[in-house]
């Protein structure tokens, strides 16, 4: 199999986790950050996210919440906290198997009941 991606949008016009950094840093040239800003201004959610991190105290604690995201994120979607139920087939043949027998019945029935009649 092949190697995983680590960023889902490496080959789009997006800003890296590494240009969102430098730019909490104020570590970009005016430019670069002009030219960063430009590029999401199109994108709600980009910039929400923007907005968000600039809020934060310390640029430090960007690397921090981060480390706490990642860590919940991976705390909620345990496989083994949720196991996968198992399908059980065999109570639908089950249910397969009465409905049959029943419907036979009904016709036994029927058969029956006709054949009295006619006497």
């Amino acid at each position: 199999m092949g190697k995983r991606k680590k960023h889902i949008m490496k080959n789009s016009d997006h800003p890296s986790n590494e240009e969102w950094v430098k730019y909490l840093k104020h570590e970009l040239s005016e430019e670069e950050a002009h030219a960063l800003e430009a590029s999401i201004l199109d994108d709600e959610f980009e910039w929400d996210a923007m907005e968000g991190l600039e809020q934060l105290s310390t640029p430090d604690s960007i690397d921090n919440t981060l480390k706490d995201i990642k860590q919940k994120i991976l705390k909620r979607s345990d496989v083994n906290k949720y196991p996968r139920r198992k399908y059980n087939y065999l109570a639908d043949v089950r249910w397969g198997l009465y409905s049959i027998f029943l419907i036979l019945m009904i016709v036994i029935l029927t058969i029956i009941i006709i054949q009295l009649l006619k006497d």
